[in-house]
């Protein structure tokens, strides 16, 4: 995956990041997710072509670039929140997941900076990117690279290149839908009973790595972001990219895809539920 972002080579230090320097010893579920921590790149004045912007309010110093390999992708939230409090600085995870198949997020995060104590700075908006899978790029997935690349590319300050690659994000943020109901997409597309061409229905999604989604009971932006939520609620949310991906690795979906020209997940969605109304009506 960092090999499809254009990170210009004067900003590359990948270096080691000990687990231990992350997680402190009260985390050990968060840790235990974590295969390793690298610090890929960063981006500063003295190795870009930008300036740094600090206000009361703002403080981009300089973009670290950090690469995260994970072994268990439901904690895909937990895990970036604790990175984003432990690194001081303005952000991009390239979070790299090796399981059936090899797929990357990316995300990237907002905060206000603490007044007198880089400590106590406050989280606003992590934004995380639908799975990207390298071997198999979707065209939405091609068109978020490219606004990545892009971003880099702006001529600009701190700021406004990470606005850019945050907005990136946004515009391709991860999102899904519940097993139930991409069962029904599977039903509706193969057929409710066995089909010898489909094969085994229960391994088309093997390749899918459901996330967890806190429903919070109090939606305080403290609670959001705390720490000790670990009694929330939570649903595991399959995303529709993840979902694209095994639908486009069955040979009796994919061409079903390619008949009836389903450019996308999110259209094919639309239709299909589009007519599953239809049907109960």
């Amino acid at each position: 995956m960092i090999e499809l972002i254009n990170i210009p080579k004067q900003c590359i230090c990948n270096r080691v990041i000990p687990i231990a320097k992350i997680f402190s010893k009260d985390q050990e579920q968060l840790s235990s997710a974590v295969n390793a921590v690298s610090w890929y790149a960063v981006i500063r004045p003295s190795n870009f072509n930008s300036e740094k912007v600090v206000t009361n309010s703002l403080r981009y110093e300089e973009i670290q670039i950090i690469q995260v390999d994970i072994k268990n992708a439901d904690l895909l939230f937990d895990v970036a929140r604790v990175i984003y409090r432990r690194i001081k600085y303005p952000c991009i995870l390239i979070i790299g997941y090796n399981g059936v198949c090899t797929k990357y997020v990316v995300s990237a995060c907002r905060f206000s900076p603490g007044k007198n104590d880089y400590d106590v700075n406050v989280l606003q908006s992590l934004v995380m990117s639908h799975w990207v899978h390298p071997d198999c790029l979707s065209d939405n997935a091609k068109q978020f690279i490219d606004s990545l690349n892009e971003a880099l590319e702006k001529n600009g300050n701190l700021y406004e290149i990470y606005s850019a690659l945050y907005q990136a994000i946004t515009m391709f943020k991860l999102s899904g839908t519940s097993k139930t109901h991409t069962k029904s997409l599977i039903d509706y597309i193969c057929g409710k009973w066995e089909n010898p061409k489909v094969g085994d229905k229960d391994k088309i999604l093997r390749f899918c790595t459901p996330y967890r989604f806190n429903r919070l009971r109090h939606r305080s932006r403290t609670n959001y972001y705390s720490r000790n939520n670990g009694n929330q609620p939570y649903s595991l949310i399959y995303d529709y990219e993840d979902i694209w991906y095994c639908f486009l690795q069955n040979d009796y979906i994919r061409n079903y895809l390619e008949k009836n020209r389903y450019r996308d997940i999110g259209y094919l969605v639309y239709c299909i539920d589009d007519k599953l109304y239809d049907e109960d009506l």
